[in-house]
């Protein structure tokens, strides 16, 4: 199972949030796609970040070994990426930094993020 990923922030919403209502600097909307795993765990395959003046997306590799396969709902095949799926907090956590709000597409995409305040 993904461990929960820590991010320091003050505020959150669950829900989508406009890029033309974003404000620079401020705001920050972060979705993934991901995979089923050996035990049907969530396995993030592909991780986005969007601000007022970027977007950054990160494939991260597979865990662990398993029979290929993929999704015709996302196209991501689990063979796909090229990230150190160790390195997901860290990637995470940097593409976050000096965001004082972080946004998700759905509350559950917030499912594996931690918030400290």
């Amino acid at each position: 199972m993904l461990p929960q990923l820590p991010i320091k922030c003050r505020y959150f919403v669950h829900s989508y949030y406009s890029i033309s209502n974003m404000t620079e600097g401020r705001d920050v909307v972060i979705d993934y796609e991901f995979l089923r795993g050996r035990q049907n765990e969530t396995v993030v395959k592909e991780l986005c970040v969007v601000s007022a003046a970027a977007a950054e997306t990160f494939r991260f590799n597979s865990p662990y070994k398993m029979a290929d396969h993929g999704s015709s709902e996302n196209g991501l095949n689990w063979a796909d990426g090229h990230i150190e799926y160790k390195e997901i907090h860290t990637v995470l956590t940097e593409a976050v930094a000096g965001f004082a709000r972080l946004f998700f597409i759905n509350a559950n995409k917030t499912k594996y993020v931690s918030f400290g305040f």
